[in-house]
């Protein structure tokens, strides 16, 4: 059995929580801590936002019967609903493999929140998404079509900016999430020794990734959390054009967040040359 203090498992656990320590520290440092910690707090203030606007009756998502009595929530509006939530989540994970440094992880969770707010989106005006998801573990030809209803162009078919944006933020994403050989480029560990009568060669690959210089870690680190930041405000977006709440207050709070606050600060601490796309 190996023991607890040389599994690599520990060892991980515990560099992890160092990473946490550094990280933050720095996050916070250059002024980018409050930016990260900001995103959770207007997915909040949204999910009240849209409470509001059912409690005002301005929407109501709600099934009725014959005598127009309440009978359930509408499907529809639940599935985008669990959607939002769903980004929400990722959000926070994909923040949680910046901090401990497994930094190409966070991708997986970017892909797929861009998709769910793609997803919610489309669902809009392609009503068989709903049905197609109610059967998709179900049904193979369910799952086929689903994906086909799905996939990045029909999401992103527009060249309107948010679109644009978040096609080559799915793409990226989905660069460091289907292939492994992109990250291993920032993990593997080599070396080569050669004396008189041997040779010494040795691979090991670590769950942390490191800059490729010229850039710094630190560099590193800043223009992944400015690649996750700005793609998380566009998300945000398009959840605004999904239930509708363009026109209010939480919407001009989320503005002032990505136009004033956001975006200034990424150009000040980050080079022309390291803006996320």
């Amino acid at each position: 059995m190996i023991k607890e203090e040389v599994n690599p498992i520990y060892r991980i656990l515990e560099n992890d929580n160092t990473n946490v320590g550094r990280t933050i520290g720095f996050l916070r440092a250059r002024g980018i801590l409050a930016l990260v910690e900001r995103v959770p707090e207007l997915y909040l203030s949204m999910f009240e936002q849209i409470g509001k606007r059912m409690r005002d009756g301005s929407v109501w998502p709600v099934d009725t019967d014959e005598r127009g009595e309440p009978t359930s929530m509408q499907k529809s509006w639940v599935f985008r609903i669990v959607l939002a939530q769903s980004a929400q989540l990722q959000y926070i994970q994909a923040v949680n493999h910046l901090l401990r440094g497994h930094i190409s992880e966070m991708y997986a969770n970017i892909r797929t929140m861009i998709e769910n707010a793609g997803v919610a989106n489309r669902s809009l005006n392609e009503k068989r998404i709903l049905e197609l998801a109610e059967s998709f573990s179900k049904d193979k030809k369910s799952r086929r079509d689903y994906i086909k209803l799905t996939s990045k162009g029909k999401l992103f078919p527009s060249d309107e900016e948010l679109d644009r944006a978040l096609s080559a933020a799915f793409d990226l994403s989905s660069y460091f999430f289907h292939s492994n050989l992109r990250p291993m480029m920032t993990r593997i560990r080599s070396s080569f020794e050669l004396t008189a009568d041997m040779w010494d060669y040795r691979l090991t690959i670590t769950p942390y990734d490191e800059a490729i210089p010229p850039m710094t870690h630190e560099e590193f680190v800043l223009k992944s959390a400015a690649q996750l930041l700005t793609i998380a405000g566009g998300v945000l977006s398009l959840w605004a054009d999904t239930f509708k709440i363009k026109d209010s207050e939480w919407y001009k709070e989320l503005k002032k967040y990505t136009d004033e606050q956001l975006i200034p600060k990424l150009k000040k601490e980050i080079p022309d040359s390291e803006q996320p796309a």
